[in-house]
């Protein structure tokens, strides 16, 4: 096996684990919005998600990685992968900050905002060089539309932790009140816009795989 395939073996599974894992946070979600269910069920389906969660977050900073070293290894080194290394790992880093850190506290916080920097700089980075080089005819079609579809992915996450937040709150309700309908009505209606956002990151991922397995062209 060359390092390329072994590039792209990882590369692949990395979508693997980011989509499959995704399914199972997606239906989760719809089995704690179940007012039929018990407190303790539904609490347990949620931890569940929270933890299948995990794979997504990891997922994302290494598929780009590898990326960014088969895009170099075939010719187009627009960001050296030394350098791409380095923002995965600290990526890396954030990310488990913000899983494992208790929210609320100080780490958690100041890792939320990392992350939300680093996505930023995913958007306005991967975004206007893309957007430059493909007006300039230095990137092909199916690259530019990866990195495209990659800047849709960290703009739609970032919407997603912004409209997930909310629910943390509620968690400590039903954990003590059982649940009610006030509740309920509450929950589905933080929950009901997270569904098409969700769907949307596995538009944007589907995108960007079908775009490096057919190698999209003008003609």
């Amino acid at each position: 096996m060359t390092m390329y395939e072994a590039l792209l073996y990882v590369h692949l599974l990395g979508w693997v684990f980011w989509l499959g894992t995704d399914v199972g946070v997606f239906l989760g979600a719809k089995y704690f919005e179940r007012a039929d269910l018990s407190p303790e069920t539904r609490m347990t389906v949620l931890q569940l998600g929270m933890v299948l969660d995990r794979f997504p977050r990891f997922s994302m900073p290494v598929v780009w990685l590898t990326g960014v070293i088969m895009m170099n290894n075939l010719g187009y080194e627009i960001i050296p992968g030394a350098v791409a290394t380095v923002l995965a790992v600290l990526w890396l880093v954030v990310t488990w900050v913000v899983i494992f850190q208790l929210p609320g506290s100080a780490g958690h916080k100041w890792g939320n905002i990392a992350q939300t920097l680093i996505l930023a700089a995913i958007i306005c980075g991967m975004g206007g060089i893309a957007s430059y080089m493909l007006a300039a005819g230095d990137m092909p079609l199916w690259l530019a539309i990866k990195w495209f579809a990659f800047v849709l992915v960290a703009i739609t996450v970032i919407a997603l932790e912004k409209k997930f937040a909310p629910l943390g709150p509620l968690l400590g309700e039903l954990a003590e009140s059982g649940g009610n309908d006030d509740l309920n009505a509450r929950i589905s209606t933080i929950l009901k816009p997270v569904y098409p956002i969700v769907l949307a990151i596995y538009a944007w991922t589907l995108l960007a795989a079908a775009s490096g397995v057919t190698k999209i062209t003008l003609s």
